[in-house]
C-alpha cells in the first residue's frame, strides 16, 4: 500500500529534521570562525523547529551576557532603553544563574516586582551552552505558543541536544584561543629581543618593518623618521633598501608628514568620509598606487623614561596626555590581500608601536 500524502510529508519532514542536526553536528566538528558559526548553526537550529527566530547570547570579558548572533527577534528586545528589553535580560541573567533548560510562556512576568520574564508573544525554549563545568551563555528559541505541552517539552529536548553540540565547539574555540594567545605573547617576545638588541637607528627600523610584520600578520609594514618638520621613511618590509624617488615611497612621504602633521593617528579602511582635505588627497593618491585595502598611520611619539622602581614617576607617566610628547616618526600598517579582523589588528599594532617607539 502507497503512503498518503499526508505520511509523506511528515516524512519529509522528518528527514529534513535529520539533515539539519547532521549539519549542525557536522559544523560543530568544524574549527570555521564564530562568525560564520553562529549564523549557520542558528539557522538550523531555527528552521529544524520550525520556529519564528531565535539568539546566541555569550558571556563577553566582563562577564556579562552578551548578544552574539539573532535571528528575527524583535527589535523591541534589543534596544538598550527599552523596559521590555530590561525585562527580558533580567529573565536570561536568572535563567544563565540557573544552569537549567526551561519554557518561558508568552507575556510572563517573574519576581516580587514583575520587573523580569517574558513581554513576547512568543514561548521562549532557552538552555545553557557549557564547556564543560563552566555555563558560557545561552542559545533562545521564540517559539508559536499555541502549542501542546508534550510538543514544547519536545522542542526543548531537541534546544538541549544543539546546546550541547553548541557547547563543543565553543570549548574548541576556547582552547584554540589559549593557543593562539600563547603562540602570540612568544612572537611579541621575539619581536621585543630582535628589536632592542641593537642600538643603530637603520638596522632597528629595519629590523621593525620586517619583524613588526611578521607579528602584525599584515601584508606591509613601514617605518619613518622625522627629518625636521617632514616623516621620511627609512625601512619598508621586504626591500632591502628604499628608493626615495620612487612615486610610491614619495606618496608614503607625504602621507606620514601630513598625519604626523595633524598628530592623531590615521585608520583607512577605504572610506575617506571623515578625513579632512588634505590627509583625503595623501591617502588617496598613496591607495591608488600602492592597491591597500586598509592602512594605519601611527605617529610615533618619545617615550618618557621611568626610573626603575620609581612608583610615583611611572603613575605619572601613565597619567600624561600622550599629545604634549614630541613626535619622532611614524609606524605604517598595510594589508593588501590579508584580513586580520580589526581588534586584532589594533592590538597587534599597539604592541609593535611600543617597542618601536
Amino acid at each position: 500500500m502507497s503512503a498518503t500524502p499526508s505520511q509523506e510529508s511528515v516524512e519529509q519532514t522528518k528527514q529534513q529534521i535529520r539533515t539539519l542536526i547532521n549539519e549542525i553536528a557536522e559544523l560543530s566538528r568544524s574549527d570555521i570562525s564564530a562568525e560564520e558559526y553562529y549564523p549557520a548553526v542558528l539557522k538550523r537550529i531555527v528552521d529544524a523547529l520550525a520556529a519564528v527566530g531565535g539568539a546566541l547570547w555569550l558571556l563577553d570579558d566582563e562577564g556579562k551576557l552578551k548578544l552574539s548572533y539573532q535571528i528575527n527577534v524583535n527589535q523591541n528586545l534589543l534596544e538598550a532603553d527599552s523596559e521590555d528589553a530590561a525585562k527580558h535580560a533580567r529573565l536570561l541573567s536568572r535563567l544563565f544563574m540557573r544552569g537549567q533548560s526551561e519554557l518561558i510562556p508568552a507575556h510572563s512576568m517573574l519576581g516580587e516586582d514583575q520587573n523580569e520574564g517574558n513581554p513576547s508573544q512568543y514561548l521562549l525554549c532557552v538552555s545553557p551552552l557549557s564547556t564543560g563545568k563552566q555555563t558560557t551563555g545561552l542559545v533562545e528559541v521564540f517559539q508559536r505558543a499555541d502549542s501542546a505541552p508534550s510538543v514544547q517539552r519536545g522542542y526543548l529536548r531537541f534546544l538541549e541536544q544543539m546546546a550541547s553540540l553548541i557547547g563543543d565547539w565553543l570549548k574548541g574555540a576556547n582552547l584554540q584561543k589559549v593557543s593562539d594567545r600563547q603562540i602570540m605573547w612568544q612572537k611579541a617576545d621575539h619581536f621585543a629581543r630582535l628589536v632592542h638588541d641593537n642600538l643603530e637607528l637603520r638596522d632597528t627600523a629595519f629590523t621593525i618593518a620586517n619583524e613588526g610584520r611578521q607579528l602584525i600578520g599584515c601584508d606591509r609594514v613601514s617605518v619613518g623618521i622625522m627629518k625636521g618638520r617632514r616623516c621620511r621613511i627609512v625601512a619598508i618590509s621586504g626591500q632591502d633598501t628604499i628608493e626615495h624617488r620612487s612615486n610610491i615611497v614619495s606618496a608614503l612621504n607625504a602621507l606620514s608628514t601630513r598625519v604626523v602633521s595633524a598628530g592623531h593617528s590615521l585608520w583607512y579602511d577605504g572610506s575617506v568620509e571623515d578625513l579632512p582635505p588634505q590627509l583625503e588627497e595623501a591617502i588617496e593618491h598613496y591607495v591608488d598606487l600602492s592597491h591597500g585595502r586598509s592602512i594605519a598611520v601611527l605617529p610615533i611619539r618619545r617615550p618618557e623614561k621611568v626610573v626603575e622602581g620609581d612608583v610615583h614617576s611611572k603613575e605619572q607617566v601613565q597619567r600624561e596626555d600622550l599629545s604634549d610628547r614630541e613626535i619622532i616618526g611614524a609606524l605604517i600598517v598595510e594589508q593588501i590581500e590579508s584580513q586580520v579582523p580589526p581588534d586584532a589588528l589594533r592590538s597587534r599594532c599597539d604592541l609593535v608601536y611600543e617597542h618601536a617607539a
